[in-house]
């Protein structure tokens, strides 16, 4: 049992501080993606272990589970001020519970729906607290990543009051046979504090700004130079696995690739492994470092692509876009644009209007 969130005649909501084993199932078990594009994560069990200071929700319609999610809360910086948030992750309902109209773009944020469970999700998402009515209320931002394409979750999270903050987009970059290089080594963990405050300077501009899962199961790599560190990159290993992909040459990866010398290194569709990138940051001018300091992270977790999550709009993302050839998944495949999606409770609109023109901060963790 977890603590009661509401009960309402035949509807119980429930926080747990770990994930129930049926939540873990099903997450295992979910399929993501739309359009003829079906994937699955791996990692699942690992990274719910990981999930910085998590309220796992279950919403039960007697013993049945209806929905559940997982709320990460978070001090999230902007421009270099505590701002309470908390990062929505592995929101899912039945498909009972889901509106039966669809593709309606003109929908307004409503609470009409199920009569009883979405009211009381509603509900959780007004408290500066959402386990915990009792605690004063402050200045609060509830936040998500969904696909642009995903037009289903994205009019289910309008349904709740979520509205467009900034778009995220994904860069892959890719090397067939990525080279190590002598300057880039693990961190230590003594010198993590040093590296924390390097790259809260390298993104004072930014909004969203959580570092919780920067160093998660030591993946953190750094540039070292006569002794200094210039650079750093976490490249934390992803595996997905793929269940279709669209259009004919959807058909043609999925059965010819593997095989293929060079493109087979790059995209096994059964086992997508890759690097998720987050933390990075150099130092004023060296930009010259961030693609191969990447490149040696890769080559040091024996994987061939990484993927970067960043503001569409921000600094990084124009900076990547010139730091040099990003790779063949990135000709080929080009860059996937998100909506990073908010509630704000207890805020005003200045609060709102400095999200909505800062650019974001994306943890990568969060985002696979």
């Amino acid at each position: 049992m977890g603590t009661l969130l509401f009960e309402r005649g035949p509807i119980r909501g429930e926080a747990h501080t770990t994930p129930p084993p049926e939540v873990l199932r099903l997450l295992e078990e979910t399929d993501y993606g739309n359009e003829g594009l079906v994937y699955r994560h791996g990692n699942v069990a690992e990274k719910a272990a990981l999930l910085p200071d998590p309220y796992f929700c279950t919403m039960r319609k007697g013993d049945k589970l209806m929905a559940s999610l997982a709320l990460s809360h978070r001090e999230a910086m902007m421009q270099g001020q505590s701002y309470r948030s908390y990062y929505i992750r592995y929101f899912s309902f039945l498909d009972a519970v889901r509106r039966p109209e669809a593709h309606q773009p003109d929908r307004k944020p409503m609470r009409a729906g199920n009569r009883l469970l979405r009211p009381l999700i509603w509900s959780m998402f007004d408290r500066t607290d959402p386990a915990d009515p009792k605690v004063p209320e402050e200045p609060t931002l509830y936040y998500a990543y969904v696909e642009a394409e995903n037009q289903r979750s994205y009019e289910m999270c309008q349904t709740f009051g979520f509205s467009p903050l900034r778009t995220m987009t994904t860069v892959p970059f890719s090397r067939a046979y990525p080279k190590a290089r002598k300057e880039v080594q693990p961190l230590p963990a003594e010198e993590r504090p040093v590296v924390v405050e390097r790259i809260k300077e390298y993104y004072k501009d930014y909004s969203l700004v959580t570092l919780e899962t920067v160093f998660a199961n030591n993946h953190y790599y750094v540039w070292r130079e006569n002794g200094e560190i210039i650079g750093g990159v976490q490249a934390y290993p992803i595996t997905w696995q793929f269940h279709d992909l669209p259009g004919m040459m959807g058909t043609f990866t999925m059965r010819v690739v593997p095989h293929l010398p060079v493109l087979g290194r790059l995209f096994n569709p059964k086992n997508y492994r890759f690097a998720a990138i987050e933390g990075l940051w150099c130092a004023e001018g060296r930009e010259d470092i961030l693609l191969p300091m990447v490149e040696s992270a890769l080559a040091q977790e024996q994987l061939t692509v990484a993927m970067f999550f960043v503001d569409k709009h921000g600094p990084l993302h124009k900076t990547l876009s010139q730091a040099g050839r990003l790779g063949l998944m990135h000709t080929m495949n080009g860059e996937v644009d998100s909506q990073i999606i908010g509630r704000f409770v207890n805020s005003n609109p200045q609060d709102e209007s400095r999200f909505k023109h800062t650019p974001a901060y994306i943890a990568a963790f969060d985002c696979t």
